[in-house]
């Protein structure tokens, strides 16, 4: 038996941008289908009401689920905290900003900002996702905080930049300077990564299953054989986490060895971040 839900299925196409951070279930969870559709939304030109755009149908769940293309609705999932909102199509920029908790699941795109200064929660995305993903908000001094983000598909430049706590799991390929200035927190990378990845790292983790195509930014040591007893139980948690979500295509291999290459660094900057290169299955 299905749980109850909140569907906002859309109307018509967007004509403008929207900012979507009031349609989160801790705002809605108590509202009746009139007052949700009544509720304002900011535009770029204008000014509207979800019910100009959305047909509503369900009332008072902690379940909110988006139906159609929502690329032009912004930071959908705003510092929300508990429950569950899902997005049947695409999303804008800035979604999960300073999320707290709850399950948040994009089954499209993303736009660019991904999971800006993420605290908590869980954050799903099936298809890609743009620049700037797990990274902090402007002029903030840290990136990502906690949660665990899933993009089973690509991530754009400058991701995980000064990420200081949390798990990113990427199943496509990411552009230039992954991980530059890593605080802390798990980054693992299924495909390959661009250029001038690991500059200022300090500690934290980056495992990768892919060798890289390009040199570090960052001064690391030279690779060597190494056993992490924590590894299996990582390995388990990454597959907990995917199993939460519907099933989807991705490039996702979770290794099962405690063994890997490893290296160190920034040097650069006194960092002992580690860059990990998984083993195979035997």
């Amino acid at each position: 038996m299905s749980q109850p839900r909140i569907c906002l299925r859309l109307r018509r196409p967007l004509e403008e941008r929207f900012d979507a951070s009031i349609l989160n279930p801790g705002c809605l969870v108590a509202m009746a289908a009139n007052e949700i559709g009544a509720i304002r939304l900011n535009g770029e030109r204008s000014h509207s009401i979800v019910s100009d755009w959305f047909e509503v149908e369900g009332e008072k769940s902690n379940h909110l689920h988006l139906e159609g293309d929502c690329t032009l609705l912004d930071r959908l999932g705003y510092e929300m905290e508990n429950g569950q909102l899902t997005i049947g199509g695409s999303a804008g920029s800035e979604a999960g900003t300073r999320m707290l908790g709850g399950h948040l699941e994009i089954e499209g795109d993303c736009g660019d900002r991904l999971a800006q200064s993420m605290r908590g929660g869980r954050l799903f995305v099936h298809g890609k996702a743009g620049p700037w993903a797990a990274c902090g908000m402007p002029g903030e001094k840290q990136g990502m905080r906690g949660g665990e983000l899933v993009v089973f598909g690509d991530v754009g430049d400058d991701a995980c930049q000064r990420m200081r706590r949390g798990l990113v799991m990427i199943g496509g390929n990411v552009g230039d300077r992954l991980a530059g200035n890593l605080l802390a927190g798990t980054i693992f990378l299924s495909g390959k990564m661009g250029n001038d990845w690991g500059s200022g790292m300090r500690r934290g983790s980056l495992i990768l299953v892919q060798e890289p195509e390009y040199r570090s930014a960052g001064q690391l040591t030279s690779p060597r054989p190494f056993e992490l007893s924590y590894l299996p139980i990582l390995w388990k948690e990454m597959r907990r986490l995917l199993a939460l979500t519907m099933p989807s295509c991705s490039n996702f291999w979770i290794p099962e060895s405690r063994w890997v290459m490893r290296r160190l660094g920034d040097r650069g900057v006194d960092g002992v971040a580690e860059v990990l290169q998984a083993y195979p299955v035997a």
